[in-house]
C-alpha cells in the first residue's frame, strides 16, 4: 500500500487539468475532509524543477495570507508523496463556476457582476 493510500481515502475526483488532479479526500488518521491537489507528473525528488515550481506556488499563497481573504482558499502541508507533489486545501462544497454556467445557460447580470466583484477583490488583495 502506498503512503498516499495509507494517509488518505479518495471520496471523489473533483477535477482534472493538464498538470494535476483534485480530489475530495478523508484523512484516515484524523478523519477530516479536505480537497487535495496531486500532480500528474512523477517527481523524482525535491530538486525536481516541477516540484520546485509547485512549492514556490504554495509559498506564494501562504505568503499572501493563506485564506485570510474569503475568496482565497487556505492550503495545508505541501509535500512530496509517492513521487507526486500534493497539497491539501479546504474543501468547498458546491459546483464549479463552469458547471454552474453550463447548467444555467444564462447567468443574470447581477450574478455576473457579483462574480466579477469577488474575483477582483481577491486579485486586489493579492497585489496589496
Amino acid at each position: 500500500m502506498s503512503q498516499f493510500d495509507q494517509e488518505y481515502t479518495v471520496l471523489e475526483i473533483i477535477g482534472s487539468g493538464a498538470f494535476a488532479e483534485v480530489y475530495k479526500i478523508k484523512h484516515n488518521k484524523y478523519g477530516y475532509v479536505r480537497a487535495l491537489k496531486k500532480s500528474k507528473e512523477l517527481i523524482t525528488g525535491e530538486d525536481n524543477k516541477a516540484f520546485k515550481t509547485f512549492i514556490n506556488e504554495c509559498r506564494y499563497l501562504l505568503n499572501i495570507g493563506n485564506g485570510c481573504h474569503p475568496n482565497i482558499i487556505r492550503i495545508y502541508h505541501p509535500q512530496l508523496v509517492d513521487n507526486h507533489a500534493i497539497v491539501e486545501m479546504d474543501y468547498v462544497k458546491g459546483e464549479t463556476l463552469f458547471k454552474y454556467i453550463d447548467r444555467l445557460k444564462f447567468v443574470p447580470l447581477n450574478e455576473v457582476l457579483n462574480f466579477i466583484s469577488n474575483i477582483a477583490g481577491a486579485l486586489a488583495y493579492c497585489h496589496e
